[in-house]
């Protein structure tokens, strides 16, 4: 549903059957949850209905068991909820594997969750576990993931919503960027001489630009680089506009070379 700075919030839907094909109770509750750990740490039922087909010939009665009003405008205001929107889960490229949760690149993923970190929070986390709605909100990913067979005689269903922080997700990107290919940079000058190219690095550092310098057997010089934390094309544009914006410095973005 929503979250906010620590924790997240979810409906939860659960049918109970005591055994019988006549009789079944629905509670619809709201649960909140840990955003560092998953944990759950309070569930409140909102609703708990009683189905009964008293006559065994399907005409169902419902008895509405949960007395106590709850006020969700209150809840939702008292605990500065932000609403969670679907994320598209073609572009995020989240995929779930038999070891766990992985960020999938063209060519290779990088790891994201493992599988003993998912069962602590989903014990019945498996094989045929898969993705069923990806959300997104305060830059993190909620993964709500199902497995089994709705509407099953059994009732053998269950979803669970598992938490990928920003920056877990940033540095897988970054893993895969640099593995799957020549990672975008920003090249500042090339010097004949290294001191004019370490004086240069000294310059970019007191703006707070992490340089490096690469001898290049080619054009027989040092260049100084910048490489941005993704290390992708955008990330590399924006780097090289920033650092014309605060020091007057051109720029030429490029891929590293091999």
């Amino acid at each position: 549903m929503g979250c906010n700075d620590t924790h997240f919030y979810s409906y939860v839907i659960e049918m109970h059957q005591p055994g019988s094909y006549y009789e079944e109770t629905y509670i619809l509750s709201l649960a909140k949850y840990t955003i560092a750990t998953g944990e759950l740490v309070d569930k409140t039922i909102i609703r708990k209905t009683r189905h009964t087909d008293t006559d065994t010939e399907g005409h169902w009665i419902a008895e509405e068991q949960q007395n106590t009003g709850f006020n969700l405008t209150k809840y939702l205001i008292d605990n500065q909820i932000d609403y969670a929107f679907p994320a598209d889960m073609s572009e995020a490229n989240i995929v779930v594997g038999k070891d766990g949760f992985f960020l999938q690149g063209e060519k290779a993923k990088a790891i994201l969750l493992s599988k003993p970190q998912i069962v602590s929070l989903v014990p019945w986390f498996r094989q045929d576990t898969k993705i069923a709605a990806l959300f997104m909100a305060n830059r993190n990913y909620f993964v709500l993931l199902e497995a089994g067979a709705y509407n099953t005689a059994d009732g053998n269903f269950s979803q669970a919503i598992i938490v990928i922080n920003h920056a877990k997700y940033q540095k897988a990107r970054h893993s895969l960027t640099t593995r799957e290919q020549k990672p975008w940079q920003v090249q500042v000058g090339c010097f004949g001489v290294l001191n004019s190219a370490k004086q240069q690095r000294q310059h970019l550092e007191k703006a707070n630009f992490t340089a490096t310098i690469i001898f290049n057997d080619k054009a027989k010089c040092h260049r100084v680089i910048l490489t941005p934390p993704l290390a992708t094309r955008e990330e590399a544009k924006q780097q090289s506009l920033r650092l014309q914006k605060m020091l007057n410095i051109k720029g030429y973005v490029g891929k590293a070379e091999r």
